[in-house]
């Protein structure tokens, strides 16, 4: 205050207190709400958060020698979102000395993170009470195996052991809507995977639970079900799935419009494969018509149509560095693929193997070791006219970061195969047929 030339007086007026109550605050007679500590900071023009080591003991009660818990929570939320991480952190570590019964605060200021995507602090919260909570029927650990799951399949190689976790405690979770999630969550993960049984079973749970009750998680279990569908080359029952969900709202028709296309192109219906190109361009919804389109124009011998394709939607691509979610970076691994193939055949193999590059990295994030075989093969067979930079590339992304054994074991097949057989054909590894 000093330094600031603020007396008492004129410091309650901006905080808004009353000139009594801050001379008892500031002799030490009265406590404070941690709102008016951040007022009184800003007011001194002093960082945020600065004063917060001085605001630990108004959360231990003297008199009861017990923590207030709801003083506690607040103030522990506030220091993870301002970034005091290591008070925030011995504070939480002293909540839990006093009693294993605050979990249940762990799990609130999780969920208070996780709502405000604090993502990597909020994930650490649920780990600790996976670790600790004892009680396997307890709603806030089965949300938290949850939660934990939801965080982490942004990086699709963190992933796949936390859903296995997670599927053990679905019967536990708590509420209609944590399930729904939970379903949600599940079948776009194995859609991921390649995983289609597993797609359609947590479809068919989202679609039960959601029926009656939740008209958008309804639609979205339809269109994942009509997914897993086709991927098992059942594409008359996608059909019907597309006019079910089309019933819904304007949003769920345009998807049906789109993916009834796709199901019909997959089918051998050649006559529709225009409308889906021209579909998937006029309405952007290019990513999931990435595969059936340059599949059909590859399968077909229509190396103009797929070069004039690429073409078209080079220019409304994202860069692979900015894609957000591990499904984007799985369309975006077919589009390289078939790039790469495409370029190949029209003898432009710098660009060629610029595409397998890419298509290899993102085989590696999504942890596909089948299209990582197939791109694998793709580079092997054209090594020679890759040069010393993309070699180096080419052997790096195999053995950095991700499962070294597994990613071995793929290169050495695929190596083995190539000096056995002497050439490929892209025919023999039928990208998911």
């Amino acid at each position: 205050m000093g330094q600031a030339g603020l007396i008492a007086k004129t410091l309650a007026e901006r905080v808004e207190m009353k000139p009594s109550a801050m001379s008892k605050f500031l002799h030490n007679k009265q406590s404070i709400k941690l709102a008016q500590l951040d007022c009184i900071t800003e007011a001194l023009g002093l960082p945020h958060a600065c004063l917060y080591e001085s605001y630990v003991g108004e959360c231990y009660n003297e008199e009861t020698q017990r923590f207030r818990i709801e003083r506690c929570k607040e103030f522990i939320l506030h220091c993870y979102q301002a970034g005091v991480l290591e008070l925030a952190q011995s504070l939480l570590d002293a909540l839990l000395e006093e009693s294993k019964k605050h979990l249940k605060v762990v799990f609130e200021i999780a969920e208070e993170l996780f709502a405000t995507q604090h993502y990597e602090v909020a994930l650490s919260l649920y780990e600790r009470i996976r670790l600790i909570e004892t009680n396997l029927l307890a709603d806030h650990l089965s949300v938290s195996y949850l939660r934990y799951f939801q965080i982490v399949r942004r990086e699709f190689h963190r992933a796949i052991e936390p859903a296995i976790d997670l599927e053990r405690f679905l019967p536990h979770l708590p509420t209609r809507e944590t399930r729904m999630v939970a379903y949600l969550t599940l079948a776009r993960h194995y859609h991921v995977m390649s995983d289609w049984i597993k797609m359609e079973l947590y479809a068919d749970l989202l679609r039960e639970t959601a029926y009656g009750h939740d008209d958008s998680m309804y639609g979205y279990a339809l269109v994942l079900k009509g997914g897993a569908l086709n991927e098992q080359a059942r594409f008359e029952e996608a059909v019907v799935i597309c006019d079910q969900y089309a019933e819904i709202n304007d949003e769920f028709r345009e998807f049906a419009r789109g993916n009834k296309l796709i199901y019909l192109v997959n089918m051998g219906k050649q006559e529709y494969i225009n409308d889906l190109i021209s579909y998937a361009i006029r309405s952007k919804e290019i990513e999931g018509s990435f595969k059936p389109i340059m599949l059909y124009l590859w399968k077909h011998n229509k190396t103009e149509e797929l070069g004039r394709y690429i073409s078209t939607v080079a220019p409304i691509l994202q860069p692979v560095k900015n894609l957000t979610s591990p499904l984007q970076q799985k369309y975006y691994l077919y589009f390289y693929y078939f790039k790469s193939l495409y370029h190949f055949e029209v003898n432009q193999q710098a660009e060629a193997m610029e595409s397998i590059l890419t298509a290899l990295q993102l085989a590696d994030e999504v942890q596909d070791f089948l299209m990582m075989k197939q791109v694998n093969a793709l580079y092997l067979k054209y090594s020679d006219c890759a040069t010393s930079e993309q070699s180096k590339r080419f052997i790096d992304r195999l053995l950095e970061g991700g499962d070294m054994d597994m990613k071995a074991k793929v290169f050495t097949f695929v190596a083995a195969l190539v000096v056995t057989v002497g050439t490929i054909r892209w025919e023999d590894f039928g990208i998911g047929y």
